[in-house]
């Protein structure tokens, strides 16, 4: 159940988001995508910590000050859904320049925190 509500709330919050960057760049439009990618593989590793509590723990420095060392699956859901919302909600009030570099961070800090979790043994997993 809890995987068909987010599945169904990211397609609609992707689509209200796609609607409303009319005035982005190619480039800009193709880093929030990038961003989005980097953020879900994130998320889904962050979820194998929750699932796995005893072997693993949340290090990043604000996805611990927010959900705790060793969140629940729900705790994790609801952050990473927030994550979506705030970044496309900064990149689209950002002007051009300050929403590239944001998105680029964006970017590099979750696609860096994936890798991270993948390299110590974390999976996405469906």
């Amino acid at each position: 159940m809890t995987k068909w509500f987010i599945a169904v709330c990211s397609t609609f919050f992707l689509n209200t988001c796609i609607a409303g960057w009319d005035d982005w760049s190619d480039t800009d439009k193709k880093l929030f995508v990038a961003s989005n990618i980097a953020i879900f593989a994130d998320w889904q590793t962050t979820l194998d910590i929750a699932r796995n509590p005893d072997k693993y723990r949340e290090v990043g420095p604000i996805a611990h000050r927010v959900i705790g060392e060793h969140p629940s699956q729900s705790s994790v859901n609801y952050y990473f859904l927030g994550r979506f919302a705030l970044n496309y909600a900064l990149a689209d009030y950002l002007q051009s320049d300050l929403k590239t570099w944001y998105l680029v961070i964006t970017t590099v800090g979750h696609g860096d925190a994936a890798v991270h979790n993948y390299m110590i043994g974390l999976r996405i997993k469906f």
